[in-house]
């Protein structure tokens, strides 16, 4: 194919910008618009002393102890929170660690899951557990009376 010549008296396009010799782009110089950070969450403050309900769990034998399910090794014992709304507990957030039962992993495990046991059973098994650790905590840790 071939090109038909210009009219005579006809310039050819002329760029509007003059072509620079550019430099290498640095890195980082990037000129793309970036999104903003995201805001951090709030982060939920503990309240003052409350790591010693925590403290006094462990150790402890378990109070949860659900027939058929607990491993009765105090080696395995943690604070087991409520997951009761009325305690505190909501979408994300734990219940205060006031409210929290010395229980075994296992049993922590069947009052969390739910797998085995219905939901109102998990609610009463861990209330009977906690009415007899309240009063076995206040008689050994006298010091946390005021803490309500």
């Amino acid at each position: 194919m071939k090109r038909s010549p210009m009219k005579p008296g006809t310039k050819p396009l002329e760029r509007k910008t003059a072509l620079k010799a550019k430099a290498p782009m640095a890195r980082g110089s990037s000129r793309m618009r970036t999104s903003k950070p995201k805001s951090e969450k709030p982060k939920r403050i503990a309240h003052a002393g409350d790591e010693r309900f925590l403290e006094v769990c462990r150790g402890q034998r378990c109070y949860l102890a659900i027939p058929g399910v607990c491993n009765h090794d105090p080696e395995t014992v943690v604070p087991c929170h409520s997951n009761s709304a009325s305690r505190g507990k909501g979408i994300g957030m734990k219940a205060p660690h006031r409210f929290t039962v010395p229980g075994c992993f296992v049993c922590h495990a069947a009052i969390d899951s739910g797998s085995k046991l219905g939901k109102e059973e998990r609610r009463l098994i861990w209330e009977q557990a906690y009415a007899r650790w309240e009063q076995d905590r206040l008689k050994l840790y006298p010091e946390l009376l005021g803490e309500k």
